[in-house]
């Protein structure tokens, strides 16, 4: 069994210190960006959100640039569950590490700012993702 797929199970199962070290197993291993694509969609699925701010962070003190795959799904499922600040902090990163955003991660947050009644600033946000160039879609 591979070790990434030994890591997501472990993850799941609301084991993800566990899941660490399986990626471990013993000896000195580098993480790629992928494993900890794997160990945050994990964390993602079980709602660990002082984990998977962790893991950004120890990304971050370890050199490694996340991708746009690694911010997209923790930064839905935060706008989702309400933690739109820790949200936008992700964007943030993104921006400091010259990740593009993606419609979808824009989406995520003008629904989240929609919902909460913040319609300024979802006014804002628009007007800023159309002087970036991009498109809103049909879901925007």
């Amino acid at each position: 069994m591979k070790l990434t797929l030994l890591g997501t199970v472990y993850t799941i199962w609301c084991k993800a210190d566990k899941a660490k070290n399986m990626f471990i197993a013993g000896r000195r291993v580098m993480f790629i960006v992928h494993d900890y694509n794997i160990m945050i969609n994990g964390l993602c699925k079980i709602k660990i959100v002082e984990k998977i701010v962790n893991i950004f962070e120890e990304m971050y003190s370890t050199n490694m640039i996340p991708n746009t795959i690694t911010y997209n799904n923790p930064i839905d499922d935060l706008c989702k569950w309400g933690k739109i600040w820790y949200a936008w902090k992700l964007v943030g990163k993104m921006h400091i590490g010259g990740q593009p955003t993606i419609v979808l991660i824009y989406n995520s947050l003008l629904h989240t700012l929609w919902r909460i009644h913040h319609f300024d600033k979802t006014i804002v946000l628009v007007e800023k993702i159309k002087d970036q160039g991009i498109s809103p879609d049909l879901y925007s």
